[in-house]
């Protein structure tokens, strides 16, 4: 790993890991035309790099050690660490890694505008790009924070790779191959890859503080899944996706929420359900069946407590209150009879 360290000073590096049996078993490393690869290492103390450096788990689980704790990243998943943070991979689980360090200055002309475009740039403004901007400081005068990218339940269930494991090989073979104009497409591929990594059906983006506790890692997680199921998911489920018990994942949330996973889930399933009564043209039956309930007296007894008023209140008011509902065709329309 010591050789890694001496040539981060490049604008742009990429490198894969692979470990096994607790040492990592090969180490490859990609800049420009050169390819390099380094014997079996074994574990060693936390670094440091002047370069962001994004990590992804192409197989297995990272065990990723921070300085504010030791987290588990699954295949699919990455995580966007912030210059000069602490970190080291560990040996704990077999797992195949690639990393992409980038320096300030290659962001600056990766996120810099194109003549050939009247307006408008080639890449949005999105949490990569202002995770950048507000960290352009020179120096110790930088943001103890990481971006942390969770794999949703719909990408880690496809049968295909994920598309940011698809859009990092093109990125190994342009590196690999050097044809003419290999820069320009590794830039385009990057900011395919970023735009990816900011898909919320793809990925639950969060913002981890240095400081924080690993509690508040998993609850960050936890609370990206809960949303992305409305609610609709249980212990068991939540288990399997995070890894971690079911009573711990449990604790968690009542240290830190106050309620158990299941009245959290009724919760958000319960704002999911105001909200299509409000903002949307279905009917009370609706929403009941786009939610996955079969007991309607439990739904209607629910979302009277969490939201105050019964749903049919909130469907009538939406109506006398003259809203015009999403375009035909983005919901179902209520039906003849008015059901609320």
């Amino acid at each position: 790993m010591v050789p890694v360290n001496a040539r981060l000073d490049a604008p742009f590096v990429m490198s894969y890991m692979v470990i096994a049996d607790g040492r990592s078993s090969r180490f490859g490393f990609m800049g420009g035309f050169e390819t390099e690869r380094y014997g079996p290492a074994s574990w060693e103390g936390l670094h440091r790099h002047a370069s962001y450096e994004i990590v992804y788990v192409l197989d297995g689980e990272l065990v990723q050690h921070l300085e504010n704790g030791v987290f588990r990243y699954q295949a699919g998943d990455a995580c966007f660490l912030n210059r000069n943070i602490a970190h080291r991979e560990g040996y704990e689980s077999d797992c195949t890694l690639v990393f992409l360090n980038l320096r300030q200055e290659f962001f600056e002309s990766l996120f810099a505008p194109v003549p050939i475009r009247a307006r408008g740039g080639q890449y949005r403004l999105g949490a990569i790009r202002s995770f950048i901007e507000e960290n352009s400081g020179a120096g110790e005068d930088f943001r103890r924070e990481y971006l942390d990218f969770a794999g949703t339940a719909g990408l880690k269930q496809a049968g295909s790779p994920p598309a940011a494991s698809r859009l990092l090989d093109e990125i190994a073979m342009e590196l690999t191959l050097g044809r003419t104009g290999y820069a320009f497409r590794i830039q385009a591929l990057l900011l395919c890859l970023f735009s990816e990594l900011e898909d919320p059906a793809s990925y639950h983006l969060s913002r981890i503080r240095i400081d924080s506790s690993s509690e508040e890692f998993i609850l960050a997680r936890l609370m990206g899944y809960m949303e992305e199921h409305k609610g609709r998911v249980g212990r068991r489920e939540l288990s399997e996706l995070l890894h971690y018990n079911g009573d711990y994942l449990n604790r968690i949330v009542k240290k830190h929420l106050g309620v158990s996973i299941s009245r959290l889930g009724r919760r958000i399933c319960m704002r999911e359900a105001e909200r299509l009564l409000t903002e949307t043209g279905m009917s009370v039956s609706q929403v009941i069946v786009k939610l996955g309930f079969v007991n309607r007296t439990y739904f209607y007894r629910a979302f009277l407590e969490e939201v105050g008023v019964g749903p049919g209140e909130v469907r009538g008011r939406t109506r006398r209150s003259g809203f015009t509902p999403c375009p035909p065709g983005s919901e179902p329309a209520p039906p003849a009879d008015g059901d609320l």
